[in-house]
């Protein structure tokens, strides 16, 4: 396995510039002299980690990357909530759950086509949950047959994660120019 570990690091190196090439080469040396076998595969897996997300982060550009592990985060955040409210009993509940999932699934597809958007996109939903936190809050509110004490929580915890995500994509708009300077 480390044999194997070994050959990839060094035709993954080659896809790196000739000038830095050199720590690539100083990684593999020092693996040989790395006695457990199993410490040797981590080592070595270690690089080749590196290696590709060097080559990565040069093909595709840091905003991109960035792009793409947000979307597929979120994405994984819908699939776990569908599979979450499926066991819940209240209907309205489940209802709440399904329609702040088909928000983040829509943010997860505008970070992937047009970072901007998405950005105006979760602030606008940030508050709106919190507009729907303070209007459950209010007096009025206690009429409407609603577990509220439950959607009150719910809202504000979802509008911070909305604010969350209008952070990260703001970084992620930054991070394209700081990588060019």
């Amino acid at each position: 396995m480390s044999g194997y570990l070994n050959n990839l690091l060094g035709w993954l190196g080659s896809y790196l510039p000739q000038d830095e090439q050199g720590w690539i080469e100083d990684m593999r040396i020092e693996a040989q002299h790395v006695p457990n076998g199993l410490a040797r595969v981590g080592f070595l897996w270690g690089g080749v980690q590196a290696v590709f997300g060097e080559i990565i982060r040069r093909h595709i550009g840091p905003r991109r990357l960035g792009q793409g592990l947000l979307s597929l985060a979120l994405l994984l955040l819908c699939t776990g909530g569908v599979l979450f409210a499926t066991g819940m009993e209240d209907p309205r509940v489940r209802m709440t759950f399904y329609s702040l999932l088909t928000l983040y699934a829509i943010a997860g597809g505008l970070c992937w086509w047009a970072l901007d958007v998405m950005k105006r996109f979760v602030l606008f939903c940030a508050v709106a949950l919190i507009g729907i936190w303070v209007f459950l809050g209010l007096g009025g509110a206690a009429s409407l047959v609603l577990p509220l004490g439950f959607l009150r929580a719910f809202s504000i915890e979802q509008a911070a994660m909305m604010v969350c995500l209008y952070i990260i994509a703001s970084y992620l708009t930054w991070v394209e120019g700081a990588a060019r300077a």
